[in-house]
């Protein structure tokens, strides 16, 4: 773990570790809606 602010930085335990595992890490609608806005963007305004 890379200490960016100069703090003494702590372990982080296995139940931690695991309850970040689970955090989805991204979001699964993110690329369609970036896709179907840039559509809408363009060719929104000839219609």
């Amino acid at each position: 773990m890379i200490d960016l602010w100069g703090e003494k930085a702590e372990e982080i335990s296995d139940k931690e570790k695991e309850y970040m595992d689970r955090i989805p890490t991204q979001n699964p609608y993110g690329f369609k809606g970036m896709i179907f806005g840039g559509i809408a963007f363009a060719f929104g305004t000839q219609y």
